[in-house]
């Protein structure tokens, strides 16, 4: 339905500098709020040409939760190759959350010792020097929070050596297995949890911004689109 009104007139809507603008229906996005379709602008308010059209209100201005992951699992989540993002301590939060990749950069020869084809081959990269290629110092991503689980068993689950056993979720008494190439893209020491993200959305450039320990909060850029 969004190609049908490709080339309409439209006023913005809204909580953001451009509500209320005019303009011209050009393209339809993945957004950092949202899916939207970017309209061509009768006049250049604000020092640009074009605006979203959000399905749901503009957040712009409004603080989105983030977490900065370093690089290549960052680009890993991005893709939606990695759905489980370990780390020592749990959270209560569920929701939409910003994926950054952290400035830090990746040192292939302290990693020869992981299966690096693997992360080369769900990032399309040529080969295990290629990570630099990755965007660094961004939020690259949207996805959802749906759960936080408790690593519990490490390894020979399911009669498999490349398994972990979770368990909790958001309403506790849950038991899931985690198999496959997900094992290679965490560290999945009992004791430690698992954030599992859903709907992965690669933001089409990355967003520049300075990573923090933790969840944090990510200031939206006050205009809801570039020209």
């Amino acid at each position: 339905m969004a190609k049908r009104i490709i080339g309409k007139r439209v006023k913005t809507i809204g909580d953001h500098p451009h509500s209320g603008e005019s303009g011209v229906m050009i393209g339809f996005e993945n957004t950092i709020a949202g899916p939207g379709l970017r309209v061509e602008l009768d006049s250049c308010p604000h020092g640009t040409a074009a605006c979203f059209v959000f399905k749901r209100k503009c957040i712009g201005g409004r603080p989105v939760k983030a977490i900065t992951i370093w690089q290549p699992w960052a680009s890993l989540v991005a893709v939606g190759a990695k759905t489980m993002e370990t780390r020592s301590w749990p959270t209560k939060y569920r929701g939409p959350i910003a994926i950054h990749a952290a400035q830090r950069p990746f040192n292939t020869d302290i990693y020869l010792d992981r299966e690096l084809h693997i992360f080369t081959e769900a990032l399309c990269l040529p080969d295990i020097y290629s990570f630099d290629s990755l965007p660094y110092g961004c939020v690259i991503a949207t996805a959802e929070l749906v759960e936080c689980w408790k690593i519990t068993n490490n390894g020979h689950t399911n009669g498999s050596s490349l398994a972990a056993r979770i368990e909790g979720g958001r309403y506790g008494g849950k038991t899931n297995i985690v198999e496959g190439k997900e094992i290679f893209f965490g560290d999945w020491t009992p004791g430690r949890y698992a954030w599992e993200f859903t709907n992965m959305c690669m933001l089409p450039e990355p967003i520049p911004a300075k990573g923090k320990q933790g969840l944090w909060n990510w200031e939206l850029p006050e205009v809801a689109g570039n020209g």
